[in-house]
């Protein structure tokens, strides 16, 4: 049982081992099975970096890197020293996010590419999945000196998406839907979204209501679209929360009400979605 697991991991932590101590960070920062609570989870990752946990250095470097205030301060120097730890270590996603952060010069390392591009590759070539979605997007849009290569981004992406990277698998549902690098095929790209949706990617979710919503690919079913909307809506996707609003307002698949589709545009302003303030 979920309480039962609990215990055992503090059990094992409490005797300071590494990777119950990593387990009971993520735990704690997550929620699962004990109180949410980001403070106590960096001071358990850091009693599992102690012990040399690699996976903790690279958990606690992406949670400076992002951020979680105002629990969790940004330290972005600190998240690079802790990736090179993680790297050094050979932890392979520790490659792809310290590869990103000489892409950019964040964490204090000076802008190099070349250095970046190396380390996305060397993650890429064991499989890490962020580095195969990530270099995907690269050779797609022609960005931080890599050629556009749109054949070359769908073989990263498939090879992503084969890993269950949910992002992956929205890239190639759209290089099928555009015709980027891979013969146009709308049904297939109505598969891959639905795969990425049904694996709880929200942009999926959205994507694929608005695929139902014009029979793109299937048939149309605007009931079926304004489900995946809600689905999306729910993981907190801010265009879906305004596409529900333009339904109610319209009428699309939903009973057409004013005062309902003012509601979805005012959570979508919340959310950010400056188009609906238009609304």
């Amino acid at each position: 049982s979920e309480s039962e697991a609990v215990r055992l991991y503090t059990e094992a932590a409490n005797d300071g081992y590494a990777p119950a101590l990593y387990v009971m960070g993520v735990r704690l920062d997550e929620g699962r099975g004990v109180p949410k609570d980001a403070r106590r989870a960096v001071a358990t990752l850091e009693k599992a970096i102690k012990a040399k946990d690699k996976t903790a250095m690279n958990y606690l470097g992406e949670l400076l890197l992002a951020g979680r205030p105002p629990d969790v301060a940004q330290d972005e120097a600190r998240a690079a020293s802790l990736f090179k730890q993680a790297r050094e270590a050979r932890y392979a996603s520790a490659y792809t996010n310290l590869g990103r952060m000489y892409l950019s010069g964040r964490g204090g390392l000076v802008k190099n590419g070349p250095r970046g591009i190396q380390l996305l590759k060397q993650a890429a070539g064991v499989g890490e999945s962020n580095a195969l979605n990530f270099l995907g997007e690269m050779h797609r849009d022609g960005r931080h000196g890599l050629s556009q290569d749109r054949e070359a981004a769908v073989d990263l992406f498939r090879r992503a998406a084969e890993r269950k990277h949910t992002t992956a698998m929205r890239n190639l549902a759209y290089c099928y839907a555009l015709g980027h690098g891979v013969v146009r095929n709308e049904r297939e790209a109505v598969n891959k979204m639905k795969a990425a949706a049904e694996a709880g990617d929200a942009e999926a979710m959205f994507a694929l209501g608005r695929m139902y919503q014009n029979g793109m690919g299937a048939t149309r079913n605007v009931r079926t679209a304004v489900r995946w909307y809600r689905s999306s809506a729910k993981e907190g996707y801010a265009k879906a929360m305004h596409q529900i609003g333009l339904c109610y307002r319209e009428g699309t698949g939903v009973t057409e009400d004013a005062r309902e589709a003012e509601s979805w545009f005012a959570k979508a302003r919340k959310a950010g979605y400056f188009k609906a303030t238009t609304d």
